[in-house]
């Protein structure tokens, strides 16, 4: 008899779950706010004016059997194996937990107050950050953009990519200041200040009882279970010792968690990271390689390459869900593969 298996929330994570289940032939219920993928990985281009329309779901998953239930989520009672939403109370076998993060920011309202702002303060110089400052200067040069960050802007990558990062910043008059914390409700002499620094999570998990991190990420074992053994989480949702919260962590999870959920593997989860990838306004980029734990190397593609190829990535992204569906399935890099190599 198969499971009933519910995915609560969409993004990168849960949506590659459901492609990756359904595509085997079990049925999946997916669980969303929305009817369509949010590219978050574009926000920051779609704050500074670019219209990248979400990807609908019914798109996505076409001739698979996935029931989308547009809807929020408001609690889960574990003892019935019983989830309550908006639209009514839905039951499980196995769930799949991707509530995932969101940042404080709406990119739709940055765009609308960039029509009329003439300085800009980002917070944070994080990726995010970096990509906020850079697509901003770049399509708004009448705006005057300072870039603000407690410790050291561009510290995960290699120093000839910190000395492209601050080279662009130079050309496009970006202010760079580090070393400076700012402190929350503090009022800065800026038209529109951005905060980057963190993203809020949902407290459903905590509210089950579900043991969490002190920012509200789940705690998960090596098969990415929770502390209930029929609760997985993946995404943003889910604390992975040494790996940042990021698409490129996500994609594997759900892709994993499906695996594990349709008898494909037994195996622990491994991911190893390959790149980090900044995109700096539509012409210029970093690419830089780093270890599987995410320390830079030397070496790192620059300019407007680095752009093309942060690009195509981006665009992977979603055509990686597409292929799903069609049952080419999403690779990750694992750690022990790089040893072998």
């Amino acid at each position: 008899m198969q499971p009933n298996i519910l995915i609560l929330g969409g993004g990168y994570a849960g949506t590659i779950a459901a492609a990756r289940i359904a595509r085997r032939g079990i049925p999946v219920t997916l669980v969303d706010q929305r009817d369509a993928l949010v590219e978050r990985i574009r926000l920051h281009q779609v704050a500074a004016g670019d219209d990248i329309p979400p990807v609908p779901y019914q798109q996505i998953f076409r001739n698979l059997p996935v029931d989308v239930v547009r809807a929020r989520v408001t609690s889960i009672d574990r003892a019935t194996k019983r989830v309550t939403t908006s639209a009514g109370v839905l039951t499980y076998d196995k769930l799949v937990y991707a509530l995932g993060s969101e940042s404080g920011e709406n990119p739709l309202v940055i765009r609308q107050r960039l029509q009329t702002a003439r300085t800009v303060t980002v917070i944070g110089g994080g990726l995010t950050g970096i990509e906020t400052a850079a697509e901003i200067a770049e399509r708004h040069p009448h705006v005057a953009v300072t870039l603000v960050d407690r410790g050291t802007i561009g510290a995960g990558l290699s120093a000839r990519a910190i000395k492209h990062l601050h080279s662009f910043f130079d050309a496009h008059n970006v202010k760079v200041v580090e070393n400076r914390a700012v402190a929350p409700g503090e009022q800065l002499d800026a038209d529109l200040v951005i905060r980057c620094t963190s993203f809020e999570l949902s407290p459903i998990a905590w509210d089950a009882g579900l043991r969490t991190n002190e920012r509200g990420q789940v705690i998960v074992d090596d098969h990415l279970r929770s502390t209930d053994p029929s609760i997985y989480v993946v995404g943003d949702a889910a604390y992975v010792p040494g790996r940042r919260m990021s698409c490129a962590l996500a994609l594997p999870m759900g892709a994993y968690v499906a695996d594990l959920l349709t008898g494909a593997t037994r195996e622990p989860f491994r991911f190893g990271f390959a790149l980090q990838c900044i995109s700096l306004g539509r012409h210029d980029g970093i690419v830089q390689f780093v270890t599987p734990e995410d320390e830079p190397r030397d070496g790192a593609i620059l300019g407007r390459p680095a752009a093309w190829v942060k690009e195509l990535i981006c665009r992977f992204t979603v055509l990686s869900l597409k292929m799903e569906t069609r049952g080419v399935h999403y690779r990750w890099p694992r750690p022990e593969e790089e040893a072998a190599a």
